[in-house]
């Protein structure tokens, strides 16, 4: 069970302080008024029209074997494991793209500046990913 789904299980209702009966016997020129009047009304202009819906990629199901500690781990971590599992890799994923890149970066140095004389045929560069 995730967080949210335990917090709106435990969750108390909660009293409204709103008169719903006073409201319903308004007008909307009332209304309206009322909220003219009311200092913490702000107005939000808003333009949502440039807005765009950024959607998390999807999951792809595999199979994995891993060793049973490593499971017990992250069970062991509460409920999302597989998410945290997740984002441990996509950290390591991102520090091996990082240091590749710079270890990309590093060579050329050396290349450009001649402490690699003779050896520049022999190293490779691919500048699409970073990786040697």
């Amino acid at each position: 069970m995730n967080t949210m789904k335990r917090f709106a299980k435990d969750a108390k209702p909660i009293k409204s302080k709103t008169d719903v009966a006073r409201l319903r016997r308004m007008s909307d020129a009332e209304i309206e008024a009322g909220v003219r009047a009311d200092p913490d009304a702000a107005e939000f202009d808003i333009d949502w029209s440039k807005a765009k819906l950024h959607e998390p990629p999807r999951k792809q199901a595999i199979s994995l074997r891993l060793d049973r500690d490593v499971i017990e781990y992250f069970r062991n971590l509460g409920d999302g494991y597989q998410t945290k599992m997740n984002a441990v890799l996509r950290s390591y994923m991102r520090h091996k793209d990082t240091s590749l890149f710079l270890l990309a970066i590093l060579l050329q140095s050396f290349m450009k500046s001649g402490c690699m004389t003779g050896m520049k045929n022999r190293w490779r560069i691919k500048k699409s990913n970073g990786a040697m």
